[in-house]
C-alpha cells in the first residue's frame, strides 16, 4: 500500500509538471504570435462585387464556337497580414460565375447557358507599389481554388445533348493577378482570372472559366 501511495504521488507530481510545461508552451506561442503580429499589421473584413464570366470551349474539330459573357456576384471575407510593403492575403466567398456558349456544327446546333455558383478560396501575394498614410496602391496575384456548390445547364436546342450538369466538376483551379487600391478604410480590387484546369472535360468538348472579378472590401480591423 506504502508502494502504491508513492507512485500515486509520483504520478500526480508528473501531471502537474506536464500541465505547468503545456501552460507554459501557449504562454510562449500566445506571446510569440503577439510580437509576431505587431510587426505584421493584420487587416481583416468583409467584401462584396461584380463577376463578368466567359468560357473558352474547345470542341474537336470545330471552329464555329462562341463564348459571351454572364454578369454575377461575388461576396465574402478577405484577411491581409501585411509584411513591410508586401503581404499575403487569403480570401474566401461566395462566387456567380459561368457563360453562354454557341455553337453550329454538321451535328450540334444551338446555345448552352451554363450558371455555376462556387466557394472561391484564392491566395494572394501582394505589393504595395505606393504605400502612403491615407492610400496605398497595390499589385498582386495567387492560385485560386474553385468548388461548385449549384450546377445548371440550359439550352436552346441540342438534341444530343453533349454538355450535362453533372459532368461539370466539382472542383477547378485558377489563378488571379491584378490591381488594388486602398483608401482610408476601403479596398478596391480589380482582377482577371485565368482558368488553369477545366471545368468540363468529356468526349471531345474541353471547358474552362475565365473571369473578370471587380470588389470593394471594408477594413473592418
Amino acid at each position: 500500500m506504502k508502494e502504491f501511495a508513492v507512485y500515486k504521488i509520483k504520478f500526480y507530481n508528473l501531471v502537474k509538471i506536464y500541465n505547468m510545461k503545456k501552460f507554459l508552451i501557449i504562454i510562449v506561442i500566445i506571446s510569440v504570435s503577439r510580437c509576431l503580429f505587431a510587426q505584421m499589421p493584420v487587416t481583416f473584413g468583409p467584401k462584396i462585387g461584380l463577376n463578368i464570366s466567359k468560357l473558352p470551349t474547345q470542341i474537336k474539330n470545330t471552329q464555329n464556337l462562341k463564348a459571351t459573357n454572364i454578369y454575377g456576384l461575388n461576396a465574402g471575407l478577405f484577411l491581409r497580414i501585411s509584411i513591410k510593403k508586401f503581404y499575403i492575403q487569403p480570401e474566401a466567398y461566395f462566387s456567380m460565375k459561368g457563360g453562354n456558349v454557341s455553337y453550329d456544327t454538321l451535328t450540334w446546333h444551338g446555345t448552352k447557358e451554363i450558371k455555376l455558383n462556387t466557394i472561391d478560396i484564392p491566395l494572394l501575394i501582394g505589393f504595395k507599389a505606393v504605400d502612403a498614410k491615407i492610400f496605398n496602391f497595390r499589385i498582386m496575384a495567387g492560385p485560386v481554388l474553385s468548388i461548385p456548390f449549384s450546377k445548371s445547364v440550359s439550352e436552346t436546342f441540342d438534341p444530343l445533348n453533349t454538355i450535362n450538369k453533372n459532368d461539370i466538376k466539382n472542383s477547378s483551379w485558377a489563378i488571379q493577378a491584378g490591381l488594388g487600391l486602398d483608401l482610408l478604410m476601403f479596398t478596391f480590387d480589380f482582377r482577371y482570372e485565368w482558368g488553369l484546369t477545366r471545368i468540363y472535360d468529356q468526349g471531345n468538348i474541353g471547358i474552362r472559366n475565365n473571369m473578370f472579378y471587380l470588389s470593394l472590401g471594408w477594413k473592418i480591423l
